[in-house]
């Protein structure tokens, strides 16, 4: 099997502003890859998922591909195998800072590392730092990033970055939403009240109400959830950054229900859905549906019945990128 997989361009397909603009992407989200590139009108290049017999990660040499002056983009969302995919953006990113490329920019939609934004002990470290600093050493000079787990993340940032909310994608599907539903938001916890409050006054007003959680700090499971306001009669949907297991969100879903709520629905920006969250989702019978996008890869769960809903955001990310590389 070949490292690299590259598309052989059209003649003329090329707008000229982008002549020297190459899109990489990882193994970990091709289909993210392939439709940003698609709106560059450029041809993808993927990287194969290749390893030494040790497991060390190994990536192809790009030398051929890469003009020295270039623009790179390399995208991937770390997720399902966080370290290797990682370790793949260092090893394109320096291979192309030793080619002499002009600006490297790591797309990474969902930032590795992200809820490490914090020394939780005397000692500890920051893991969230040490990856930003990790992309610099290698030759990347802007990172690009979606919806952070936490606002104190972008301190971590040892570069330039752009941080596009989850209200950019929210907002203009909530307003869909609002049409023929009356819609109140949900905040699940403390940590999504802001994004709730933002998304509200994007779109005119939308009542929201909040929930006070508690975890058991042995377990990791919810010891504890209160509902703050009134849902009696109304569409609550409930907005989130990260569902991981989901616990947070069908727990929510059934306090939802029993307190009244119309129906139940749920906008999660980063779907990672790992264990048997995607079983549970479509089991619980509290919960209508759950939108997320493609910041993870969600191919597989787009082509077969479930309650997830996928929207897509590689024209918001392309939107952001055009200014950037023309800045």
């Amino acid at each position: 099997m070949e490292l690299v997989r590259r598309l052989v361009p059209r003649a003329g397909t090329f707008p000229s502003r982008y002549t020297s603009t190459f899109v990489i992407g990882g193994t970990s989200n091709p289909d993210l890859t392939e439709k940003l590139a698609s709106h560059f009108d450029t041809p993808a290049i993927h990287l194969s998922g290749k390893f030494f017999s040790n497991s060390e990660t190994r990536v192809p040499p790009l030398s051929s591909v890469i003009q020295p002056g270039s623009n790179v983009l390399i995208v991937q969302s770390p997720c399902t195998d966080t370290n290797n995919e990682l370790f793949q953006v260092f090893l394109t990113a320096r291979q192309c800072h030793q080619i002499g490329c002009n600006r490297i920019v790591a797309v990474l939609p969902v930032f590795p590392y992200a809820r490490s934004d914090k020394s939780e002990f005397e000692g500890y470290p920051v893991g969230a730092r040490f990856v930003s600093d990790a992309l610099v050493v290698a030759g990347v000079n802007h990172i690009v990033t979606v919806d952070l787990h936490a606002p104190q993340t972008e301190g971590c940032f040892s570069c330039s970055y752009s941080h596009i909310p989850s209200t950019v994608i929210s907002a203009p599907w909530l307003h869909q939403l609002q049409r023929n539903r009356d819609v109140i938001l949900v905040a699940p916890d403390a940590g999504a009240m802001k994004t709730v409050t933002r998304l509200s006054r994007l779109t005119g007003g939308t009542p929201s109400v909040f929930m006070n959680k508690v975890r058991d700090h042995t377990t990791g499971n919810i010891s504890e959830m209160k509902l703050v306001g009134d849902v009696r009669g109304r569409s609550a949907i409930i907005v989130d950054d990260i569902g991981d297991s989901c616990g947070t969100v069908l727990t929510a879903s059934s306090l939802l229900k029993d307190s009244g709520a119309r129906d139940v629905s749920a906008f999660l920006t980063h779907g990672v859905f790992s264990g048997r969250a995607v079983e549970r989702i479509n089991e619980c019978e509290e919960i209508d549906h759950i939108t997320t996008t493609n910041t993870i890869n969600q191919q597989d769960r787009s082509t077969r019945p479930s309650k997830i809903r996928v929207l897509d955001i590689s024209r918001v990310l392309y939107e952001h990128m055009k200014t950037l590389l023309n800045s």
